[in-house]
């Protein structure tokens, strides 16, 4: 069902976290290859666009070719302090009058798939969503998190103002943005300059597939669950 719609696949070179994370072969491939495929695969863009600053990642991005494009993104927006939403305004660039939805999809979330991408998709054209973002169900309550001070070893409680509730099924439900997808009406954003405002709706993803590497012992787990993920879907 390809529309006039953009992926954008952010995949700079740098990473404190786990250098060369984007090129790290997942499962057998590169890490940055599976978002490509999920892309290609849901049928839903008549271009993706792959910002790098990484030769090797414009490599393989090159080697999709079709609808796959390499993009050399400039110096200046290559270091960890430049925010995604920036990275993608200047992936739209000037053909923004050419797509009505735009897909931010980092390549740190393998887990997603193009049935993720169909979906949040089709929420946001039947429902005219200017905005949605994948969310995950968190395993932890703020209600039972403590800071603390490592020279006195202080704990103190987070929410304050709210009494502790002991059973974790007493607990209200609570989401956390899993950074596995980022859909916005392109005239929106352009405005907007932002990802999630006060119209941004949610979509849900499981837990198992909300892994995002930004570590090894994260890439580790995420390639766990790849390979096990007919055993995590009929949990």
């Amino acid at each position: 069902m390809v529309n006039k719609s953009i992926a954008i696949i952010p995949a700079r070179l740098g990473s404190k976290g786990f250098p060369g994370k984007n090129t790290n072969f997942f499962n057998g491939k590169p890490l940055v290859s599976w978002t490509i495929e999920a892309a290609l695969l849901s049928d839903s863009f008549s271009k993706i666009v792959v910002s790098s600053d990484d030769e090797a990642v414009l490599e393989i991005a090159d080697s999709f070719g079709d609808i796959v494009k390499a993009y050399k993104r400039r110096r200046s927006l290559s270091h960890d302090r430049v925010p995604g939403i920036a990275v993608a305004l200047d992936a739209i660039g000037n053909e923004k009058e050419s797509y009505e939805f735009g897909l931010f999809l980092q390549p740190t979330s393998p887990l997603r798939t193009s049935d993720d991408i169909k979906a949040i998709l089709r929420l946001a054209q039947q429902k005219n969503y200017k905005s949605v973002v994948s969310i995950t169900e968190a395993t932890k309550s703020p209600n039972w998190m403590y800071s603390f001070d490592r020279n006195s070893h202080k704990v103190e409680k987070y929410e304050k103002e709210n009494a502790l509730i002991p059973l974790r099924q007493n607990t209200k439900s609570l989401y956390h943005l899993n950074g596995a997808l980022y859909l916005f009406q392109i005239a929106w954003l352009l405005k907007s300059r932002e990802f999630i405002t006060d119209v941004t709706r949610g979509y849900i993803m499981p837990g198992y597939k909300s892994v995002d590497i930004d570590s090894k012992s994260d890439f580790l787990l995420a390639e766990l669950i790849s390979s096990k993920l007919n055993i995590f879907e009929n949990l």
